[in-house]
């Protein structure tokens, strides 16, 4: 089993799709691919699991420890999952031993409007995550999914914030033609949000995880 150590702080827009796609009130799915990318399975192997979530809303007054009114400061959003965590195959839609998640991520500042996300220009992503790859196969992206689909309805939905890519998945989605092409054709996601926006920095940050075999 090979273990990624995934630890970083970093601006939104570091590590959102071509499209940022803001989280919805039905919560958020974990999920990593690996194996190879092609035609036959354009996304790799894909495992997700449904982290625990809580919401914070922000403050009324904006006081760092909130004025009672049950928000504190400016709101986040934390994600807990734990290796016990069961996490499902999607390709073949069985429950899975073969990926597993520990740690936490913060999203901050935080607020949901409408059932939707509020886009802050200075919101952080703060990750300390451990990955267990059982699967045999080289991890080829980490992400956090929306949880809910184009109907609204609880689902596995589109890419809101990247945590981990290699350059094989950056040379296959992309911006160019070549890339939205095979996307469109064969990709289950949008060409525009299976795409990060800053592949450069996303791939340096990516360099960074420690991975224990």
């Amino acid at each position: 089993m090979k273990e990624y150590k995934i630890s970083f702080e970093v601006p939104f827009h570091a590590v959102q799709s071509v499209n940022f796609h803001p989280l919805s009130t039905n919560g958020p799915y974990i999920d990593a691919h690996f194996g190879p990318l092609n035609k036959d399975t354009p996304v790799g192997q894909t495992y997700f699991i449904r982290p625990v979530t809580t919401y914070t809303p922000p403050c009324k007054h904006g006081l760092k420890q909130g004025c009672g009114c049950g928000g504190k400061g400016r709101g986040c959003l934390t994600m807990k999952s734990m290796k016990c965590y069961p996490s499902v195959h999607a390709n073949n839609n069985t429950v899975s031993t073969d990926f597993a998640v520990s740690g936490v991520a913060k999203i901050s500042p935080f607020q949901w409007i409408d059932n939707k996300a509020k886009v802050f220009p200075d919101q952080t992503l703060d990750v300390e995550f451990t990955v267990y790859n059982n699967t045999g196969q080289t991890m080829q992206g980490f992400h956090i999914h929306d949880g809910q689909n184009k109907k609204g309805l609880t689902s596995f939905g589109p890419i809101s914030y990247f945590m981990y890519t290699t350059a094989e998945w950056n040379n296959l989605y992309n911006e160019t033609d070549k890339s939205v092409n095979f996307a469109k054709k064969y990709a289950p996601l949008p060409p525009q949000n299976i795409a990060p926006a800053n592949p450069k920095s996303l791939l340096e940050f990516s360099k960074t995880v420690k991975i224990k075999r």
